[in-house]
C-alpha cells in the first residue's frame, strides 16, 4: 500500500455517519481499521469481500 493514512481520503455516506454516531464509532477508528487491520477474514455472505478488524479501540471490536 503506497502513501500514508494522511494521503488517503475517506468518504462516508450519510447512513454510515449515522450508524457510526449511533454506535459511538470514531471516523479515525474506521480509517485505521481499513488501512491497518489487526485481523482479516473472508465475509461469509460475500466471498469477494474481506472483513477487517481492529480490537484496540476503547473496548470496541471494529468490524469493517
Amino acid at each position: 500500500m503506497s502513501g500514508s493514512a494522511a494521503d488517503r481520503r475517506f468518504e462516508f455516506t450519510a447512513h454510515a455517519v449515522a450508524m457510526m454516531a449511533e454506535r459511538a464509532i470514531e471516523r479515525s477508528w474506521v480509517e485505521r481499521t481499513v488501512l491497518a487491520p489487526d485481523q482479516t477474514e473472508p465475509d461469509p455472505s460475500h466471498p469477494d469481500m474481506v472483513r477487517r478488524f481492529w480490537t484496540e479501540g476503547a473496548g470496541h471490536e471494529n468490524d469493517i
